[in-house]
């Protein structure tokens, strides 16, 4: 058994430790931090956002990472299976299919092999209506530099890509 002391001392560090992560986190300090928990914050994806540019920052991150998961599935370096989160049921059958056809032009072609490697330069949204982005996603690859279009519609509370197509 530990002495009321002992479990003094235990809380008290536990307290301190606590003091000091809430004062200096990635969120900057607890005075910015209040308003994170606040009633008028919108959740969107699993993060709580207050301001309409971090809102907008955080649809472009998430923009640019379903763009480079596209480019690396129509690549060979994926499969469609790692977007079915983000995509509609309609628009993962045409990813899915999209895939499959690569797959066998690059095996008819005897390419097999050769993958390409694609990199993000730059990922733009365009709000169009009420619950709804239109984006453009720039990747690069050895051979040329391509765009990827899509809208992202929220279906339950949640982004859902409806349409997405290689330009």
């Amino acid at each position: 058994m530990a002495s009321s002391a002992q479990c003094f001392l235990w809380f008290s560090t536990v307290r301190d430790f606590f003091r000091k992560l809430s004062t200096t986190t990635k969120w900057g300090t607890r005075e910015n931090q209040s308003h994170w928990l606040s009633s008028n914050s919108r959740q969107r994806t699993g993060v709580i956002m207050t301001k309409k540019s971090e809102d907008k920052a955080r649809a472009r991150q998430i923009v640019a990472q379903i763009g480079q998961v596209y480019a690396d599935i129509l690549g060979g370096m994926r499969q469609p299976e790692q977007l079915s989160k983000w995509l509609s049921e309609e628009t993962y059958l045409q990813v899915a299919h999209e895939h499959i056809m690569k797959h066998r032009s690059r095996a008819r072609n005897n390419q097999a092999n050769q993958r390409e490697f694609f990199r993000v330069l730059k990922a733009e949204i365009f709000p169009s209506r009420k619950n709804a982005i239109e984006a453009v996603v720039l990747v690069k690859s050895a051979k040329s530099i391509q765009a990827i279009s899509m809208r992202l519609d929220v279906v339950f509370t949640r982004w859902r890509v409806t349409h997405i197509e290689l330009i």
